[in-house]
């Protein structure tokens, strides 16, 4: 039977989707290019982690798992929570569901909380993903400007304006993708205070949290006085392990919100990864020097790459005070400078529209990869931008 082109039509909704800019810079086919697009850790996942999965495999944890995950990886988790976040008290068993990555638990945030036309304020720039997500399930993303000269903090009168009756969810990320930014606590009791009076639910992406530098310090949006009930905030284990490829994420919630998300959960994944489960308890679990180790030389590239970029007449820089990128404004290449920087520095970079307007002109820099290479990029660009 010849199936006809409208039968394959994607839904609309679908349609008005864009492919990732992250993903499509990333795996764009340019060896002679340096790679400063990618956000995926050089580290390889440390040793007691893989070796906690393989004995996890060969003692026959290859299995259906509790749709929220393992009880005992919840259990780790929420130690963790109040060991570091200064979220005590954490239910593990109605509290926390496990998710396949911090990408999964945003789709199940936004799936489980959004009907048809309701509005997210986005951040922007931010994370693609948020918006399309939100598409995804049906609502409508506003992006919510951020600030550079007050280092990348929320425009808070550009937010309020942007408030209508179906407003009902705003994203927070701090540390930041793209930015760098490490929200500081009183702009934070600003955005708690903001989503108390227009009765909004925060969604708290705190994926980089351990990947913070020095004097900025992280703080848990849901550890701020009177936030909590409103807030799901989402971690994961992938940049401050190393462990990008085993998928394993968190929501922590209010318990009534985190059974909404555990009925999504249950039709989109099923469970998360068994053998991943386990390698994140032992994450979570073991000794912590593997990771300070390799922030300390997150902190060393990033110190390079503001040594470099931050002396150089054609770049204006906010230094990242947390994270693993760097988001120059770059806008004397032109208006398409990712473009000029790979044909002219043979560097690949990503374009800052791809995480907003408010990203135009802009060039998102990792410094996730190797320290070699991205020594290499750094001198192709320097008389570039100079």
């Amino acid at each position: 039977m010849t199936v006809g082109v409208s039968a394959i039509a994607p839904a609309r909704r679908v349609a008005t989707v864009p492919r990732s800019g992250i993903r499509a810079a990333a795996e764009s086919l340019s060896p002679d290019l340096a790679n400063l697009a990618a956000g995926d850790p050089s580290f390889a996942t440390p040793a007691h982690i893989c070796a906690a999965a393989v004995q996890a495999a060969q003692h026959g944890a290859t299995h259906y798992t509790h749709g929220r995950g393992e009880l005992e990886l919840r259990e780790a988790f929420a130690d963790k929570l109040a060991r570091e976040n200064g979220l005590v008290d954490v239910d593990p068993e109605r509290e926390i569901v496990v998710t396949a990555g911090a990408l999964n638990a945003l789709a199940a945030i936004f799936q489980a909380l959004l009907d048809p036309g309701d509005e997210a304020l986005v951040p922007d720039p931010g994370l693609p993903n948020y918006g399309a997500q939100v598409l995804l399930a049906g609502g409508r993303p506003v992006p919510a400007p951020l600030d550079s000269s007050s280092g990348w903090c929320y425009d808070l009168d550009g937010l309020e304006r942007r408030v209508t009756p179906r407003t009902r969810l705003l994203v927070v990320n701090s540390p930041a993708n793209p930015t760098g930014a490490v929200l500081p606590g009183e702009h934070l009791r600003a955005l708690a205070e903001f989503a108390r009076v227009h009765d909004l639910i925060v969604v708290s992406d705190e994926a980089y949290e351990r990947l913070v530098y020095p004097p900025a310090g992280h703080r848990s949006f849901a550890a701020l006085p009177g936030a909590r009930e409103r807030t799901i905030s989402v971690f994961s284990v992938s940049k401050s392990y190393a462990m990008t490829g085993w998928r394993i994420g968190f929501t922590v919630a209010p318990a009534a919100l985190s059974d909404v998300l555990l009925t999504v959960q249950e039709h989109l994944i099923g469970c998360p990864c068994s053998v991943s489960q386990a390698a994140a308890v032992a994450a979570l679990r073991g000794p912590s020097t593997v990771v300070h180790r390799m922030v300390d030389e997150y902190r060393r590239r990033r110190d390079l790459v503001v040594k470099v970029l931050g002396g150089l007449a054609g770049v204006d820089l906010v230094p990242p005070a947390g994270g693993l990128y760097a988001f120059p404004r770059v806008d004397s290449l032109g208006s398409d400078p990712a473009a000029v920087i790979a044909a002219r520095a043979r560097v690949r970079v990503v374009a800052g529209e791809a995480f907003g307007e408010v990203g135009r002109g802009h060039v998102r820099l990792s410094f996730a990869g190797k320290t070699g290479e991205l020594q290499v990029a750094l001198e192709r660009l320097r008389p570039l931008l100079s």
